[in-house]
């Protein structure tokens, strides 16, 4: 049982500005954009990039967890690359100060993040359910996140995938997010959650992670629920998908992305996101 008296716990992993330009998981690192590992060095921990992505994490996204600590068991691992220059460093050191459930992984040079399975192999005990999530360093979950998840964490849902689809959308100007929107997106990466249970020997039973999230249902039965908005998905100019052209230019494209997406209700926003309006 955790802490809480329950029978699951949720595993967040987020990987913060991981250093490893031979990656194509990410649009910035394909196509040979970057000719030299100092070029793609400095873009990635730009001044710029790394503020917003600060701000973000530990403004927004951390005190949300920390809301739902309270009543759920909840790990969050935030991965980063060791050659991540000191002052961001010590900023996610602060944090991990400030938030008990918050991991900190630091990985060498290249190399991805370790798997949740290594760093909390003892955290959990024998037939635990366990959510286990990815969340980017740019986007938020919402207040009700956990507690909409927390009815999927049991033994019949082991090996299967819950993807809360509905949320909201909106374009960081570099002073305050403009253009809310509500979007819908199926097997989207942020709050997508794997249900595995340990087992008695000490592993963890789950489902496959072949073809990344958005083809998570040709290797698992997904489970898709989109009554509540359950996300916060952020556009900016500074966007790793994003990195050619002016600041205004890239600003313009990040809003004609979601021009065509309803607007968002300003209550039921305010309401999974107080603090972001």
């Amino acid at each position: 049982m955790n802490e809480m008296g329950s029978s699951f716990s949720f595993v967040g992993h987020t990987r913060f500005s991981l250093f490893n330009p031979r990656s194509t998981q990410w649009k910035v690192t394909s196509g040979n954009r970057f000719k030299r590992s100092s070029e793609y060095f400095d873009y990635l921990y730009s001044e710029e990039r790394m503020s917003f992505r600060l701000k973000m994490l530990i403004e927004y996204s951390l005190p949300v967890l920390e809301l739902a600590a309270e009543k759920y068991k909840i790990r969050h691992i935030v991965s980063y690359s060791s050659n991540m220059p000191e002052e961001y460093k010590n900023r996610l050191i602060e944090a991990h100060k400030r938030f008990p459930f918050l991991v900190l992984d630091e990985c060498p040079v290249g190399d991805g993040a370790t798997p949740w399975q290594e760093l909390l192999s003892d955290a959990f005990t024998d037939g635990e359910m366990i959510g286990a999530f990815r969340l980017d360093d740019d986007d938020v979950l919402g207040a009700g996140f956990f507690e909409d998840m927390s009815k999927y964490l049991k033994p019949e849902f082991q090996g299967m995938v819950i993807s809360l689809a509905r949320g909201f959308t909106a374009v960081w100007d570099g002073q305050t997010f403009i253009s809310p929107r509500e979007v819908r997106h199926p097997m989207l990466g942020i709050g997508l959650t794997y249900v595995y249970r340990r087992t008695l020997d000490g592993t963890f039973e789950g489902p496959s992670l072949k073809g990344g999230h958005n083809v998570a249902d040709r290797y698992n039965p997904v489970v898709l629920d989109s009554r509540s908005p359950s996300f916060f998905w952020t556009r900016s100019a500074d966007q790793d998908t994003s990195t050619s052209g002016s600041f205004s230019q890239r600003l313009a494209r990040a809003l004609e992305i979601v021009k065509d997406l309803p607007p968002a209700e300003s209550n039921e926003f305010r309401k999974a996101f107080p603090g972001l309006d």
